[in-house]
């Protein structure tokens, strides 16, 4: 990298192209046959498996849209509690954020959703219900209204046309939307100008900062949060810095 920059797609393919691929041997292994609406426990490993991949190339996307000045540190980190640790660039938005801000942008990646709010229901719709419920009499003529409780529900069916093809489609397409983005920024300027600056830093052994005193340090590995915090800053203030 130092020597020469890859290209965007380069940049971004490694953080999906696993997830894609083992979203895909999971898919391989699906149940065949199966009565409609039934549980396909492999189709829905999938589905995760791979939108776990769009979160990490977009977390990477937005790491480096702020090295190239495009977007704001609140607009990836918007909690003041939960800043990274000095040196680390992180992306703290949910997947609905990311896709709603990159729309902002100009980046369309919109057909994502549909597949994300299939996710969301399978692993997020769960309750414990208190209440009125509606229930035929003896006779089968007239409802009841009768409270019970608890009713705990979750949703356990999955129904979607995920196919192999479909991976590679969307793969390919969240590849090809982002990269050429990110080509349009100077995001190859600000990383090089980050290295630079990083190569410039100075070095240290260990005796070197074996004067300071702070509970924990009895470790060398514990000195690199402190080293951190002098040199490069939270948001990578210092190196940013003109």
């Amino acid at each position: 990298m130092r020597n020469k920059m890859p290209s965007s797609k380069e940049f971004l393919k490694n953080s999906i192209n696993l997830h894609a691929d083992l979203a895909k041997d999971l898919l391989s292994l699906s149940e065949s046959n199966l009565p409609e609406g039934s549980l396909n426990r492999f189709e829905i490993g999938s589905i995760i498996i791979f939108l776990a991949g769009v979160e990490k190339i977009l977390n990477i996307a937005f790491g480096i849209l702020y090295i190239a000045g495009e977007v704001k540190w609140e607009d990836i980190v918007f909690k003041s509690f939960l800043q990274p640790p000095s040196g680390f660039i992180e992306c703290h938005v949910g997947l609905y954020g990311k896709i709603k801000k990159l729309g902002e942008l100009g980046v369309d990646i919109t057909p994502l959703l549909d597949i994300v709010e299939f996710r969301n229901h399978f692993v997020h719709s769960s309750s414990i219900y208190f209440g009125y419920s509606v229930e035929l009499d003896e006779s089968l003529k007239n409802f009841d209204f009768v409270p019970n409780g608890p009713q705990i529900t979750y949703s356990s069916s999955f129904s979607i046309n995920w196919t192999s093809e479909k991976i590679d489609y969307y793969t390919e397409n969240i590849l090809e939307v982002i990269s050429r983005f990110l080509d349009t920024t100077d995001w190859r300027k600000g990383m090089r100008k980050l290295i630079n600056k990083i190569e410039k830093l100075p070095k240290f052994m260990n005796q070197d900062i074996e004067s300071i005193n702070a509970e924990g340090f009895e470790l060398p590995v514990n000195k690199v949060p402190y080293l951190n915090d002098k040199y490069i800053g939270e948001r990578l203030s210092y190196l940013l810095s003109n």
